[in-house]
């Protein structure tokens, strides 16, 4: 998306998706006719630059990243993860992040704005939350965390004007594949509202974006470059 331009970009990650996901947002109403789905291996620092420069070269400028990465998610126990799982979640959840961080962040510093905005969405409201069933997970969302940590205060350690946050629903989310009458659960698209409105928002009031996007603010929280939660 971006603040300059009435366009927004959308990059998906898997072949086939970007129909998928204009079919949905048609289906509900919503307009595309400003939307454009590019499609990259993100998971490499090469097709990740690639995607950088198609970006560039049709909207001459990035002015937000929200980096929503992941895979699937193994409800197992720790110790019986194969490594091949290992290996699938760390470059899913960490190596994803790392990847896309090291392409955009220097661009965004370049411009000497922007705002970077990590979903993490499964280490609790305290950062701190490794359940039986999901320890792998949680080992994933707790090295996500640092790196936005890490990523802050090299930001600001070099004097550069990014906001770097992290994002964290603090409820299941609503997807089109997940489906819960639970009126406690956060619908996907109530989660993406606040993510833009966190993009817009130059000083962070959690008050003020939860207005803005019209969620209900015990369903998010922000988290900054300090471990205390915001």
């Amino acid at each position: 998306m971006s603040r300059y331009r009435p366009n927004s970009n959308c990059p998906i990650t898997e072949p086939g998706s970007p129909d998928d996901l204009h079919k949905h947002l048609e289906s509900t109403g919503t307009a595309t006719d400003q939307l454009t789905s590019l499609v990259g291996n993100i998971g490499q620092i090469d097709g990740a630059k690639e995607l950088r420069d198609d970006i560039l070269e049709q909207f001459g400028r990035v002015d937000t990243v929200v980096a929503s990465l992941g895979g699937p998610q193994p409800i197992e126990r720790l110790i019986d993860v194969p490594q091949e799982m290992w290996d699938q979640v760390i470059d899913n959840f960490m190596t994803a992040h790392f990847v896309v961080a090291r392409t955009f962040l220097p661009l965004l510093a370049e411009q000497d704005e922007g705002s970077y905005t990590m979903i993490n969405g499964l280490s609790g409201p305290t950062g701190d939350i490794a359940a039986p069933a999901s320890g792998l997970m949680a080992i994933a969302s707790a090295g996500e965390h640092m790196l936005m940590r890490a990523l802050a205060e090299s930001a600001e350690h070099h004097g550069e004007s990014v906001r770097i946050n992290e994002l964290v629903p603090l409820t299941p989310l609503i997807t089109r594949s997940r489906t819960n009458t639970d009126s406690e659960w956060m619908p996907a698209e109530e989660f993406g509202l606040v993510a833009v409105a966190l993009a817009m928002e130059y000083n962070y009031h959690r008050e003020a974006i939860g207005v803005y996007s019209q969620s209900d603010v015990r369903r998010w929280q922000v988290r900054s470059g300090e471990w205390t939660p915001v």
